[in-house]
């Protein structure tokens, strides 16, 4: 990474939303935890959000309300679940915090913030189309910054993982899978086999030609097909941008 090179996440804030600050997550495990007061005011060329160390970028950015828990998925199939009251609000510019340890070439690949833990599953998708849903109450709580526990059986066969999503027990929707080649698939959330932790989950989508997934999506049945109509969009939430300058 070039040290000039912008990093950002992007993110929603409702103007009616109790939430009361922003978690982020980079993919080096590094967390904090910022007042969304401190980005009311955006001047035209940016805020600084947070400082990174050379390597390391910014990628997830969730509102949170103080006493909801923090998730982080790797690549390597090490979870971690801690609650968020972990993290210590910090200022603008500040570094953050470890999150996960990580080991050899493992990163971050997913960060979610959950408010109901035990009514929640956490979804996990391989690289090479594998994938399995697990109950969130088998993950143990821990400290943040510690090493995790396994969320799958990562193998040649299944790859890394790829993504992970948290899904409510009783939710209605369903997962669209799009490779990198092109291929879709679109399979119902009650399809998704739910498994142990430390399993390899079965194939979602089964791929030709050294062909890899590419990214997933969670639609809910109660959002298909709605818009928001372009004057709510301007009243009643703002877009920002995080950037690393």
């Amino acid at each position: 990474m070039q040290k000039d090179e912008k990093v950002t996440a992007m993110f929603k804030i409702q103007e009616d939303s109790y939430k009361k600050y922003l978690v982020m997550a980079t993919i080096g495990g590094t967390v904090k935890k910022t007042e969304i007061e401190a980005f009311k005011n955006i001047r035209q060329n940016g805020l600084l959000a947070i400082k990174l160390k050379d390597g390391d970028y910014l990628n997830w950015v969730k509102e949170s309300g103080d006493k909801d828990e923090v998730i982080l998925v790797t690549k390597n199939g090490k979870c971690i679940r801690f609650p968020e009251n972990n993290i210590r609000s910090m200022g603008r510019i500040s570094m953050g915090v470890r999150g996960i340890k990580l080991k050899n070439d493992d990163q971050v690949v997913e960060m979610e913030v959950s408010e109901n833990p035990e009514e929640s599953k956490l979804v996990v998708v391989t690289e090479n189309g594998l994938g399995k849903s697990t109950e969130l109450v088998n993950y143990r709580n821990q400290r943040r910054g510690g090493s995790g526990i396994k969320t799958a059986n990562v193998t040649a066969k299944t790859g890394p993982i790829m993504k992970a999503e948290i899904i409510h027990k009783d939710q209605e929707g369903d997962i669209i899978i799009i490779s990198r080649q092109g291929q879709t698939i679109r399979l119902n959330l009650k399809d998704i086999p739910d498994r142990g932790r430390s399993t390899q989950g079965v194939y979602l989508m089964r791929m030709k030609n050294n062909d890899k997934i590419a990214s997933i999506s969670i639609i809910n049945k109660e959002d298909e097909g709605e818009e928001t109509p372009p004057e709510v969009n301007e009243k009643q939430q703002d877009l920002f941008a995080l950037s690393k300058k």
